[in-house]
């Protein structure tokens, strides 16, 4: 009495000695805080506070010592495209990446790059990607030098490629201007240039670049045996007609080595389009002669006797005559000189030898498989109706009906036979009631054989017929009113007679 007492206020608890110590919530295993996930502990005097783990923010109305904590989402700082591209968030650190646009790449998953990209301005010291020499870094950007252009980097882009790019080079002045034809341009210095008439032209001021004719120049003279031509932006020489090029030197089109073509020896005449002729070159061209013992029939154009110099040997139409050697079906062409034989359609071969072509072995033929039958006939085929089938009115073959015309099947009915029509054909079956015996004969289906052929039950009754039967009851037993109008299906019943 007349006393007081200490107690510690909140977030503190008594010591051994009296004193009162702070209570670490963030440790504690008795009185734990309660942070939230994605969260930790931060503690303080007498209390504590949670704070949103790096790469989370409080969640809006959330608790300002105990929030609700999520993540972060990156993508809405990523607003230069040229840097990110498309920005997309992910589940794992650093929990996006960038999708980069065409003409950039992607560098560690986070950051595009462009290939004039440079590093020197964010790592003065020892930058990755330095600019190439007439350029400087602006804005993380290569920039030219004035005067010069940038030099693309080659198509895939790759880190190694943007590493190893060329930079700049001199401005081109025919990049940017053009030349009337046939002018050409051609740069003098960076960024400047000028047109220029190429060889084969001299420059006019009013009409520009005008053809020389090189062969009214004295000056050039083409090797014998060749005549000179002039064409647009230059000349050749050409050899004259029974001469041919021989040279394969790099000179060759204006001066050219020129030979009399030997046409008997590299067999390029046409004699042997006349009877009893031989080629004699004359360099140049060649001149077809009689063979020695033959001379020419003024009357008929052809060697007949001594060497003679005079009349074409006239042309032999060996497809008249018959000495040509074509297959008897083949046809025969007369040409100058010779002959060509050619099979017919239907057939193949050479034409000396022709083989009749066997659609139907080969199944080119155009018959239908199911209906008709393909017959093979020299140089072609034919196609008839199947048995069972016959022509119908638009060429093509029908199935006979047979069933219809008792004429055209034997299933009788005084046998108990029905005729059942199929695709070509027609069988016979036994009528209802009865069942086809191994001699093809007709005989009486005992129905009453089967268990299912009337029901079953104690007072059922299977008498059978000719050709049918009949369910009945015993005595005592009477059909079931509600089912009497179908006795083969309906059951029998009690009569309870009492």
């Amino acid at each position: 009495q007349g006393g007081f007492d200490c107690i510690c206020l909140p977030g503190y608890r008594r010591n051994q000695l009296g004193f009162c110590d702070d209570i670490v919530e963030c440790t504690s295993t008795v009185k734990p805080h309660k942070c939230h996930n994605n969260s930790h502990c931060i503690d303080l005097p007498g209390t504590y506070k949670c704070a949103c783990d790096e790469g989370y923010e409080p969640e809006p109305d959330t608790h300002d010592m105990r929030p609700f904590c999520r993540r972060v989402d990156p993508c809405k700082s990523m607003t230069d495209t040229r840097k990110c591209g498309v920005c997309k968030q992910t589940d794992k650190p650093p929990y996006f990446t960038c999708i980069c646009l065409p003409g950039s790449i992607n560098y560690n998953a986070t950051f595009c790059i462009t290939p004039s990209f440079c590093d020197v301005e964010k790592n003065p010291t020892a930058p990755e990607f330095e600019c190439p020499p007439k350029s400087v870094c602006k804005n993380e950007q290569c920039d030219c030098e004035r005067n010069f252009d940038w030099i693309r980097v080659p198509e895939p882009i790759t880190l190694e490629g943007i590493k190893a790019r060329k930079g700049c080079t001199p401005e081109s002045w025919c990049n940017k201007y053009s030349c009337k034809p046939p002018a050409k341009c051609r740069d003098t210095k960076p960024a400047m240039g000028e047109c220029y008439c190429p060889n084969g032209y001299n420059a006019d001021e009013d009409l520009g670049c005008v053809d020389i004719n090189e062969c009214t120049n004295s000056t050039v003279k083409c090797p014998a045996a060749s005549k000179c031509i002039n064409f647009i932006g230059g000349y050749k020489c050409e050899c004259d007609p029974g001469y041919a090029q021989t040279s394969s030197a790099p000179d060759r089109m204006t001066n050219p080595k020129c030979e009399a073509v030997q046409y008997c020896t590299l067999q390029r005449d046409n004699c042997t389009a006349y009877a009893n002729t031989q080629c004699i070159d004359k360099n140049p061209f060649f001149s077809c002669d009689c063979k020695q013992g033959f001379q020419r029939n003024q009357t008929k154009g052809a060697c007949t006797g001594q060497q003679c110099s005079q009349s074409e040997c006239v042309d032999i139409d060996e497809c008249k005559t018959g000495e040509h050697k074509c297959h008897e079906v083949a046809k025969c062409t007369n040409t100058k000189g010779a002959y060509t034989c050619k099979c017919p359609p239907g057939y193949y071969g050479n034409g000396k030898i022709c083989t009749d072509i066997d659609e139907c072995d080969e199944e080119t033929d155009k018959c239908d498989r199911e209906s008709q039958s393909c017959v093979n006939l020299p140089g072609g085929h034919n196609c008839t109706c199947k048995p069972g089938y016959d022509w119908g009115d638009v060429g093509k073959c029908k199935n006979i009906i047979e069933c219809d015309s008792p004429k055209l099947h034997n299933c009788t009915e005084a046998l108990k036979l029905k005729c059942i029509d199929v695709p070509g054909s027609f069988y016979c079956a036994c009528q209802k009631g009865y069942v086809m015996a191994l001699n093809k004969t007709c005989l009486d289906d005992n129905e009453c054989l089967f268990n299912n052929s009337c029901p079953t039950g104690p007072g059922d009754k299977c008498e059978n017929t000719i050709g049918n039967f009949n369910c009945t009851c015993l005595k005592g037993f009477r059909k079931k009113p509600d089912c009497a109008a179908t006795p083969k299906e309906c059951p029998c019943e009690d009569i309870l007679e009492c």
